[in-house]
């Protein structure tokens, strides 16, 4: 199935605006047709921005996820700038942080 034009391009947009690190948000996408309201799970998440390979899946096609941040000093900025759930991981333990 091929996405129509307007939506085509709507995608091809919204890719430009990616800040996934390697460019790793297009392929995914485009095998999966451009899903929207899909789930993620995002590991090494920093900051939720800066090379982000889930930021333009939230923002731009509606999905959802959590993501995982061992690193507390960049807690603070990952809540503010995500809405997905986040995870702080170490050591094969987990805490979900409010």
């Amino acid at each position: 199935m091929e996405l129509p034009t307007p939506q085509r391009d709507q995608a091809i947009e919204a890719l430009r605006r990616s800040k996934s690190q390697l460019d790793k948000t297009s392929l995914p996408l485009s095998e999966l047709n451009f899903k929207t309201n899909g789930y993620f799970v995002d590991s090494g998440a920093t900051n939720g921005v800066n090379l982000s390979n889930s930021f333009l899946l939230e923002k731009e096609f509606g999905w959802s996820g959590i993501v995982a941040e061992p690193a507390r000093r960049w807690h603070k900025d990952l809540k503010k700038n995500r809405a997905a759930r986040l995870k702080r991981i170490a050591c094969g333990a987990s805490q979900t942080l409010p």
